[in-house]
């Protein structure tokens, strides 16, 4: 099993943008709670969830980022903005990485995400292991993997914590993402190590997962722009869209 999970942005420490962020998307049915999600005295994280899949908008509150991906760190701390991290969910994270690694990719060991809170009195494990590639050659973006430890502690996390969740407005889940960049000729070489199954030409290449897909297109304009592709059953939310950085969220009508 492999599907679409979650997409990292980098944004500024603004709660007054973050706060006109949510007075657009609510009333087109993406619930937002911009002051809650995970974080340290380091970093802080604000989810839109969108079914199973979710948008997380990071900010970083200290020079040292307090327990955020050191390279992510640095690369916040230059002032880069925007998309970082373009996750997807497996069942086979072990094999998967060694896979990759015959392939060429040098990936990551499969770590456990873990940080300090409470002033550093308590040290926190999330309950999954991720997989992590270099970035596309000539881009910030990385694809990661990630396992989660069972299926129970999934759906503890998806009952609890995946709240307020896009879904309850009829927002099913993010179907498609779209990655467009000026893709180089090492970069298309790269991408289809990652995934050998990919199916079409260096103008539109896709991974289909059966459930969601992820498309690499050709882009005419500068800079990596990524388009998410939610699938609604409510008719009046069909076509609405918002932007955060160089990402867009589009709601399309699925029957």
């Amino acid at each position: 099993m492999m599907r679409l999970d979650h997409f990292i942005v980098h944004i500024d420490q603004d709660q007054t943008k973050l706060e006109s962020l949510k007075d657009k998307i609510v009333p087109i049915g993406f619930p937002f709670n911009p002051t809650s999600g995970k974080g340290t005295k380091g970093f802080q994280v604000a989810n839109i969830w969108i079914g199973d899949q979710y948008l997380e908008l990071i900010w970083l509150k200290t020079k040292d980022g307090g327990g955020w991906r050191r390279e992510w760190v640095e690369k916040y701390n230059r002032g880069l903005r925007g998309i970082f991290g373009l996750c997807l969910m497996t069942d086979q994270l072990d094999s998967l990485e060694k896979e990759l690694r015959e392939r060429g990719i040098a990936a990551s060991a499969p770590e456990r995400i873990t940080f300090k809170m409470l002033f550093g009195l308590l040290r926190k494990s999330l309950p999954f292991r991720c997989v992590y590639t270099p970035p596309i050659p000539g881009t910030d973006l990385q694809i990661f993997f990630l396992e989660m430890d069972s299926q129970e502690k999934y759906e503890y996390m998806r009952k609890y914590f995946m709240k307020p969740n896009a879904e309850k407005n009829g927002i099913t889940g993010i179907k498609e993402a779209v990655v467009r960049y000026q893709f180089s000729e090492a970069a298309w070489k790269y991408i289809r190590a990652i995934f050998p199954t990919l199916s079409g030409d260096e103008r539109m290449a896709t991974y289909d997962m059966g459930e969601t897909k992820l498309h690499f297109v050709q882009s005419d304009e500068a800079g990596l722009k990524v388009e998410l592709l939610a699938a609604t059953t409510n008719e009046d939310l069909a076509n609405k869209r918002f932007e955060i950085e160089n990402v867009r969220v589009t709601s399309i009508l699925i029957k």
